[in-house]
């Protein structure tokens, strides 16, 4: 019996991809069965009985990676999708990192999958800006005619 595996659920963690699946090993004597969690991060992979870390993009589910959407990023081995944070933008599934927003334009919340063009009266005068700025008495900005992304 030694070296067989079997399917061992254990709890789920309600946090969003994060649920974690455990696998199961018949002890060296064959008198039990032992459950081993796969640690945060990692899935149960059956095919290989081990457990297994996503690519970057990528988080782990109970049995599997999924990717993160638009507007969320992962790292190597995440249990979870992480929306980009202000400032910056994530137009693409799968992404393992976030965009600064270019000069005059702006993302003012998390999660955004492209950034704003500032409104005429407005500018950004740097790469990440959460915000724009009024321009200056006498000062104006031109319409931006195309967003970025």
């Amino acid at each position: 019996m030694a070296g067989r595996h079997l399917h061992c659920v254990i709890s789920l963690y309600l946090c969003s991809c994060a649920l974690l699946l455990a696998l199961a090993t018949v002890s060296g004597d064959g008198s039990g069965l032992i459950c081993a969690e796969c640690p945060n991060g990692t899935f149960a992979d059956h095919s290989k009985s081990d457990c297994s870390s996503c690519d970057p993009g990528w988080c782990t589910t109970e049995s599997d990676c999924t990717d993160c959407s638009a507007g969320t990023y992962s790292h190597n081995g995440s249990s979870s999708c992480t929306e980009c944070s202000r400032g910056t933008f994530s137009n693409e599934s799968k992404s393992a990192g976030c965009t600064r927003c270019p000069r005059g334009y702006y993302a003012d919340e998390e999660g955004m999958t492209e950034c704003e063009p500032c409104p005429p009266g407005q500018f950004a005068a740097f790469d990440g800006s959460s915000v724009c700025t009024n321009c200056s008495r006498g000062s104006f900005t031109k319409l931006a005619l195309t967003s970025h992304s």
